[in-house]
């Protein structure tokens, strides 16, 4: 009896070892592989680089080019003295055409025809022609009249009044801001009135200081 339960075991044994033939051969390859495996990938001997201490630097030691100086911050006074002769150029430039534009305007004026012609139409007519008439003949009362005429252009021209021709001299007196002007304006008008409407006589002397007076006004800014 004992050697047939022996037989017994013996043959269950022999079946489980039939059915999975590997299960002990894998367990044993498996522990083998790992081992294996283990000493090829195995950093425990080696030891860790210490980890690099990083330190801030302090902003005065850090080095910093210092800002370089361009041609027009080491001549700073030729600089200036370039800039301030480029804008005399300028102005004077704008000064010479300006000159240009009024001499080309003033020859483009067309003659005058008589003094009635000028008085409608002041600022499109050259007074010139009847200016050396006049002259010529020594006729002081229409040389009175004409230099008039040529001052009210000139204080049109210098923004003092604005010339129509149906305004009046009073008019144009309230319209001068300049006190200097306007007081000189008033004086010339004086003569002016005696002489043109009034028929006055006025000899050589007296035209030559009322005419003073116009061309003193003519050149007032």
């Amino acid at each position: 009896m004992v050697s047939m339960r022996l037989y017994k075991y013996l043959f269950i044994f022999l079946a489980v070892i039939a059915c999975n033939p590997n299960s002990f051969a894998q367990e044993g390859l498996s522990k083998e592989a790992y081992d294996e495996l283990r000493e090829d990938y195995d950093y425990s001997d080696i030891e860790p680089k210490p980890e690099r201490e990083e330190r801030q630097r302090p902003i005065e030691e850090l080095e910093v080019d210092p800002p370089t100086s361009s041609w027009f911050t080491r001549n700073a006074w030729l600089s200036t003295a370039l800039a301030v002769l480029v804008i005399l150029v300028v102005v004077y430039l704008i000064w010479l055409y300006q000159q240009r534009m009024d001499n080309a305007k003033v020859s483009e004026l067309k003659a005058a025809t008589s003094v009635e012609h000028a008085e409608q139409d002041l600022l499109n007519v050259s007074l010139d022609e009847l200016l050396e008439e006049a002259s010529a003949e020594q006729d002081l009362r229409m040389l009175v009249h004409l230099n008039f005429l040529e001052l009210l252009r000139s204080l049109h021209n210098q923004n003092h009044i604005s010339w129509e021709p149906y305004k009046t001299n009073g008019q144009y007196l309230l319209e001068i801001v300049n006190d200097t002007v306007r007081q000189g304006y008033a004086e010339t008008v004086v003569v002016f009135d005696r002489v043109w409407y009034g028929h006055k006589p006025i000899n050589s002397v007296g035209f030559d200081q009322w005419m003073n007076r116009v061309k003193s006004l003519q050149n007032e800014k």
